[in-house]
């Protein structure tokens, strides 16, 4: 039911709001659809699309914010992030990515987040031309990272997880030091809360944002159906070469008879002149 009305609140929104591109009213709708907000944070209401790529050699995977599934092998690199459209108010901006998975099963009852990238110091590159006409501007960093990308694992459950990418505007006065009093190298990754980092920060709420679905990783053959496959042609061979053994048997018997049968009538005769007496020339 909460669901229904915030996707409805949504609707209601973008509908008053003529000037969104459809683009934009489409990653809305997905947050909400898939119940990010206001599950992950409060509110969505993004100025720019954020793209992410995953640059995975075999498939070169990406994603908007369609709710594509991908699965942990595509992902396994840290994604390459572009923002488009990036309007004035954007271009000179920079920028806090934060990659997160609400959906990790929390050890201590708290915030079932886990934090797997925290990267500020995130700057437009690239020509500007290309951002004045709606283009994507690729986003490279330009400071240390708080959270090194770790690549989400597969889900132990039965149900894909969602794997939320955030990017928010930083604050002139945004530190790495002040940042490090909240998240550092001996802050566990699990438990994390992004919007209460965000507003302990000064960040606002997210300028863009994209998530995808962490899909289950396919079965493996089962060694049961290998075992199964090698012991029947095993089996076969071995009847077939039993089979043939028996052939060769019978044949060897065979002959063993026939010789016996042939000394039998020698033998025979042989007492017949004995009985007859000595034959005369």
């Amino acid at each position: 039911m909460l669901s229904l009305l915030l996707t409805a609140a949504a609707l209601f929104a973008l509908a008053s709001a003529a000037s969104v591109p459809a683009e934009l009213q489409n990653v809305v709708l997905a947050f909400n659809h898939a119940q990010i907000v206001p599950d992950v944070i409060p509110r969505f209401a993004p100025t720019a699309l954020l793209n992410v790529a995953f640059p995975d050699a075999a498939t070169n995977a990406s994603t908007n914010s369609t709710g594509d599934t991908l699965l942990a092998a595509q992902i396994l690199r840290r994604p390459t992030v572009s923002l488009a459209p990036a309007g004035p108010a954007l271009q000179n901006g920079t920028f806090l990515l934060a990659i997160i998975d609400p959906d990790v099963t929390p050890t201590d009852g708290g915030v079932p987040q886990y934090r797997h990238l925290l990267a500020p110091g995130l700057q437009l590159t690239g020509a500007l031309s290309a951002a004045a006409t709606g283009r994507a501007v690729p986003l490279a960093n330009t400071s240390g990272v708080l959270t090194e990308y770790t690549p989400p694992s597969a889900p132990g459950g039965a149900s894909p997880h969602r794997i939320v990418m955030l990017l928010y505007a930083q604050p002139d006065n945004f530190t790495m030091l002040d940042a490090r009093t909240y998240v550092n190298s001996s802050t566990p990754a699990s438990g994390f809360d992004i919007a209460t980092f965000a507003a302990r920060m000064g960040l606002g709420p997210p300028v863009a944002g994209a998530f995808f679905y962490l899909g289950l990783d396919p079965p493996a053959s089962t060694a049961s159906n290998t075992a199964s496959a090698t012991v029947t042609t095993t089996g076969s061979n071995t009847a077939a070469s039993g089979s043939g053994t028996a052939a060769a048997g019978s044949h060897a018997n065979g002959a063993v008879c026939a010789r016996a049968g042939v000394l039998g009538v020698l033998v025979g005769v042989v007492l017949v002149m004995t009985a007859l007496g000595p034959l005369g020339v």
